[in-house]
């Protein structure tokens, strides 16, 4: 069955199931279709799995319509799995516009996996001195922060402070305990290498 772009934002927002909306908005983003639907589907939407999908489909479209929205997401929503691609949407689509927001939010967050995020994003926009404080993080006594920061420098490629940042994950690879946390250390040194 072919669906146009409208209908699946409509499934999108209305389906009870949330793997149906979640499929539909991966499906708006997959066709490029439908930025507008999207940004609206998002003005409704309360549940945190199908914000997550949303948002990583707005980021991939740019639609700057949903950055009030977004927002709003990454300041107050109960679960952050939903700040956190809130954070990294806003980064993606509004750029270095983003950072004075981010900022506030690095003051404000309390999770460390956004605050994980929120060093991330700014480090990607190339906000001076924002790599300590993204490298320090590699000995959060939470692996999934861990995993997320040797991910992201490693999908980063950072040509500058490589060094600085191959001897960090090194470090920290020598002290991982957690099979997780070690494979992603160990493809990032790889990626990086």
């Amino acid at each position: 069955m072919v669906t146009s772009g409208s209908s699946l934002a409509a499934l999108s927002a209305r389906a009870c199931g949330v793997g149906v909306r979640g499929a539909a908005a991966r499906a708006l983003e997959w066709g490029r279709v439908g930025a507008s639907e999207l940004a609206r589907a998002l003005a409704r939407e309360s549940n945190y799995l199908v914000i997550t999908d949303l948002a990583d489909a707005l980021a991939a479209v740019g639609e700057k319509r949903s950055l009030p929205r977004l927002r709003q997401i990454a300041r107050s929503h109960r679960s952050s799995l939903a700040r956190t691609y809130a954070i990294l949407a806003i980064g993606k689509i509004q750029g270095k516009e983003a950072i004075p927001f981010l900022l506030g939010r690095r003051k404000a967050e309390r999770s460390p996996r956004v605050q994980a995020a929120l060093a991330q994003v700014l480090f990607q926009l190339g906000l001076k001195g924002a790599l300590p404080d993204l490298l320090r993080r590699l000995s959060s006594r939470d692996y999934i922060v861990r995993c997320f920061i040797a991910r992201g420098l490693a999908d980063t490629r950072p040509i500058r402070q490589r060094a600085t940042i191959l001897a960090a994950l090194r470090r920290s690879l020598e002290v991982e305990t957690t099979v997780a946390g070690r494979d992603s250390l160990e493809r990032a040194v790889e990626d990086l290498s």
